[in-house]
Formats: structure tokens, C-alpha cells, sequence
């Protein structure tokens, strides 16, 4: 979820946070569901990730968007403090 490089905002550095809305759990989960049965064309394997990606548990779904929004919480409120202060310079 975490980028090593950085951002420039108002002349300081900030950590960048690309947001990952599918968790390596889910797409691993993904991945092997397709996988289970050899795919015989390139539509046949569109629609199995369709299928698969619809068989998909809600709550392995729930846990990484849990996971992931903390993370981005804590950005917004990194860069909402530094843009604050920002306004105070001019």
C-alpha cells in the first residue's frame, strides 16, 4: 500500500500512499479460484475471473478494505495538516 517514493507539497517531502483497493489476500484468493481448472482461450479466462471475482467471500472482500482504510486515514490527515499550515504561510 505504501509507495517508498515521495510527494512535494508546500516545499515538504510526504509519503506516498497509492491506494490498493484489492488486498494481495484477495487477489491471491482470485488467482486461485481461476487457476483451479486449466483455461483453454483468452475469453474463457475473462470469464472465469468474472465468475470467480462473483463467487468471491464478502467478508475476505470486508477484511482488506478494514485493512486498507486506516492507511488511507492517516495520509489525509498528514496532508490535510501540511496544506492547513500551508495556508497559514501566505
Amino acid at each position: 500500500m505504501y509507495q517508498t517514493s515521495s510527494n512535494q507539497l508546500c516545499g515538504q517531502r510526504t509519503a506516498r500512499f497509492e491506494p490498493n483497493p484489492v488486498d494481495y489476500a484477495v487477489w491471491g484468493a482470485l488467482q486461485q479460484m481461476v487457476y483451479r481448472d486449466s483455461t483453454t482461450s483468452l475469453n474463457d479466462l475473462k470469464e472465469k475471473i468474472q465468475r470467480c471475482w462473483a463467487e468471491l467471500s464478502q467478508g475476505l472482500i470486508d477484511r482488506a478494505v478494514d485493512q486498507w482504510r486506516p492507511g488511507l486515514q492517516a495520509v489525509v490527515k498528514v496532508k490535510e495538516a501540511i496544506f492547513n499550515s500551508c495556508l497559514t504561510d501566505f
